[in-house]
């Protein structure tokens, strides 16, 4: 799920920064463009028979359905939404409350919470949300920074790890071609 989630914005490769940093309103044209990165992003995902692609596939098309059924692409509504996407939808909004976007400043943790909490049973499924709410208010209780906390805690994923770890090869392999007297070809295995 943690390396599926990560994925469920990947259509947004698609939309041209003008539009998803634009700091003022949208146009109804641009916000159906942005819209549309669930399908792109489903599309990219689609292809594949990995178990968590497949999962990364349900929530980048799903992570915009409502509980009540007014989200998108869809129109899907309570459990016809995969549960992956309806986790990654109260994690996504929380994050972005949060952290702030260029359209939006950031909020504190608890008027995040607050607004989650009036959208339960209208965008998020209610099960989730209370689960969603006592494990965030217990987390900040426990942890004085919680943005540190989680921060450190997605540091030691095993997606950054790998990650890290096909930047030092790929950095090892550059610095060998660069010692030797004839690097390798371009698209040559890196060794």
């Amino acid at each position: 799920m943690e390396i599926s989630a990560r994925l469920h914005d990947i259509g947004k490769f698609g939309i041209p920064e003008k539009i998803l940093f634009s700091e003022s309103a949208l146009r109804k044209a641009e916000r159906d463009f942005v819209a549309s990165h669930t399908l792109v992003g489903a599309e990219i995902l689609a292809k594949s028979e990995i178990p968590q692609v497949r999962i990364a596939e349900e929530i980048a098309r799903c992570h915009h359905e409502w509980w009540d059924g007014s989200g998108y692409p869809r129109g899907l509504k309570g459990l016809a939404i995969p549960r992956s996407a309806r986790i990654v939808a109260l994690a996504d909004v929380f994050d972005t409350m949060t952290h702030g976007r260029p359209y939006a400043k950031a909020i504190p943790i608890e008027a995040a919470l607050d607004e989650i909490a009036s959208l339960r049973g209208r965008q998020f499924d209610p099960e989730l949300t209370d689960h969603f709410l006592a494990l965030v208010r217990r987390l900040a209780a426990e942890n004085p920074d919680l943005d540190a906390f989680l921060g450190k805690a997605a540091r030691n994923s095993p997606f950054l790890k790998t990650r890290a770890r096909i930047k030092e090869m790929l950095a090892q392999g550059r610095d060998s071609a660069a010692l030797s007297e004839y690097p390798p070809a371009p698209g040559s295995p890196l060794n």
